[in-house]
């Protein structure tokens, strides 16, 4: 490291080109890192989730639940089992150790299943196995309404036209709606007909699921010419349903329109969905895995005038919520942040250094560290999210400690009578193992962050990485780019062998600020002579405030993440009684 400050003095050229290629470098980087509210982080979570219509939840936990508990639990890397049964329906979730691969896991969790299988019964639906993805959400999240229209009528439009254009945009991987009454054949059996044509209800929806079916036929081959054959056999109309023939009695067919009351109604929905009091639905849309979130969400942005233009002129379709604006306004309060930060970094240098030009070449070093740390970010894919702008902001700080260390000794030479050459080859050189230490001890702090297992080492390994990032590459840039930046900024003061010229033509306002630093100064070394002199009366009073500060540990909360407000909420509202159970969701868009 000692030899890099003499190359790049004797060839400031070269390592011009060079620092000008890392930014270029840097700058690529930059545009390919994607941007994100918090880092990639999948939960070592699978659910398996099967549905068993009619079943009673103590049956479901003996049929379904126990069986497949059973298969699964000896898949390799599984820490917990928790399962949930009840009516109709069993969830299973099977929580992973932290650094599995949930790919491997996830394959062979179906693998175990089909063991399972034999011991389900076979009218039981298939089980549905998936992982649990945060980046999974919805990134946007859209209103349909309209004051002529019914919310079945909304829902064919949403279905059938706005969904499939929303998954050509690109980024977009799917699009859901929820709300809307969605069509359904509904049979209402009469119980008293039913038993006295002597049948029961296996048999009616048997026949029904007979009847409803299509079956290939083989080929016919004619030629050269490869027909396929298949037999029609799907209901076409509500007439087929109703003279499908459920049984005979007395070699007389007994028809469904016999025994029910058949009719082309709707499903009863689990929910309904109220825009501003109104009713109305809403479409999520999914984005795809590996994409920015900012930019998908800009490409529908600028699709929507399109998609609205192709609607009826009394559906209105708006946007409810959008991620990609909270993400936007978090990164846009830490970019300001971090330039706050550098432009009080240089503010405060200029006020103690009193002087412009050693200002301005730990300014430039600050940035040049800060841009080659994108080039190594993009190709560790670390992305652009409140943890590693939180780390490059705290980098701001640090990487200016390498610099003015460097630059001091630098100066140290020159008040010596040294050349500027002279002063920054030997000022770096002699520096350069401390600096090179003082960033290894900090690395030694922060790279065990990457070894910590849970959640939280997943979540700050970009603040890790960052900084550690940030440091190596400011250690480089005050090794190389400070002793070739004082080398040519202190030629002119060769002759005259004077540290600065700014500080003889320094005014009256920099002698005033001089003085009032030089008092600070001799008070700071009057209170660290007292302290030096009461040694023992110093630590004692140390060790009682730190043990004042330990009840605070306990009376102060503790959470994961500071509650975040992304101005907007959804009221979920449940009622419950003599009708069916629903689910109203009430959306307020602000």
């Amino acid at each position: 490291m000692k030899n890099l400050s003499k190359l790049a003095v004797d060839r400031p050229v070269t390592f011009v080109m060079v620092t000008l290629i890392v930014i270029g470098f840097g700058l690529f980087g930059l545009s390919r890192l994607s941007l994100n509210l918090y880092p990639d982080v999948s939960f070592p979570t699978i659910t398996i989730y099967t549905t068993y219509e009619g079943v009673a939840p103590e049956d479901i936990e003996t049929l379904i639940t126990r069986p497949i508990e059973e298969q699964v639990g000896s898949v390799s890397g599984l820490r917990r089992i928790r399962s949930l049964s009840s009516q109709g329906a069993s969830v299973i979730k099977l929580y992973f150790n932290w650094g599995t691969d949930l790919f491997i896991a996830e394959s062979d969790v179906r693998k175990q299943l089909d063991f399972a299988r034999r011991a389900v019964p076979l009218d039981a639906d298939q089980p549905i196995v998936f992982s649990y993805d945060p980046n999974q959400e919805p990134i946007l999240v859209l209103a349909l309404s309209s004051n002529i229209r019914s919310s079945s009528e909304l829902r064919t439009i949403s279905t059938q036209q706005l969904e499939q254009r929303f998954e050509r945009i690109s980024g977009i991987a799917a699009a859901e709606t929820s709300g809307g009454l969605e069509r359904q054949i509904n049979i209402w059996i009469q119980n008293d007909r039913m038993l006295a044509f002597n049948l029961d209800i296996a048999t009616v929806a048997n026949r029904l699921r007979q009847e409803n079916i299509q079956v290939p036929a083989g080929e016919l081959i004619e030629g050269r010419i490869v027909y396929s054959l298949r037999t029609i056999g799907e209901f076409k109309n509500l007439d087929q349903i109703k003279t499908t023939v459920v049984g005979i009695r007395n070699d007389i067919p007994i028809l469904l329109q016999d025994i029910a009351d058949v009719e082309d109604g709707v499903s009863q929905p689990i929910g309904n969905v109220h825009v501003r009091g109104e009713e109305g639905l809403i479409i999520n849309l999914y984005r795809q895995s590996d994409v920015n979130v900012v930019t998908t969400a800009a490409n529908f942005m600028s699709e929507l005038s399109r998609i609205q233009a192709i609607l009826p002129s009394d559906v209105a379709l708006e946007v409810l919520t959008n991620k990609s604006d909270f993400i936007k306004l978090s990164l846009n309060n830490l970019y300001m942040t971090a330039l706050q930060a550098i432009i009080l970094v240089v503010i405060i240098l200029l006020v103690f250094l009193r002087s412009f030009r050693t200002s301005l070449i730990i300014a430039i070093s600050i940035p040049v560290s800060i841009i080659a740390t994108f080039s190594i970010m993009d190709f560790a894919n670390v992305t652009l999210n409140v943890i590693s702008l939180s780390g490059l902001t705290l980098a701001v700080g640090l990487v200016v400690d390498n610099a003015v260390v460097v630059l001091e000794n630098i100066f140290r030479f020159r008040e010596d009578g040294h050349s500027g050459k002279k002063s920054a080859i030997n000022g770096a050189q002699e520096v350069a193992g401390p600096v090179v230490v003082s960033t290894l001890t900090t690395l030694v702090v922060l790279l065990p962050i990457l070894f910590v297992p849970g959640i939280a080492g997943f979540l700050f390994q970009d603040l890790a990485l960052t900084i550690s990032f940030a440091l190596v590459m400011s250690t480089v840039a005050a090794l190389s780019i400070i002793p070739l930046l004082s080398s040519q900024f202190f030629k002119k003061n060769d002759e005259k062998n004077e540290l600065l010229l700014e500080i003889k033509k320094e005014n009256a306002v920099k002698r005033k600020l001089g003085k009032v630093f030089d008092k600070l100064e001799s008070s700071y070394q009057n209170a660290l002579k007292k302290n030096l002199d009461r040694s023992r009366t110093v630590v004692i009073a140390a060790f009682l405030l730190f043990s004042m500060s330990l009840p605070l540990y306990y009376t102060l909360g503790g959470e994961f993440f500071p509650p975040v407000d992304e101005n907007s909420f959804v009221l979920n509202v449940q009622r419950t009684g003599c009708k069916p159970f629903r689910a109203s969701k009430h959306y307020f868009p602000g």
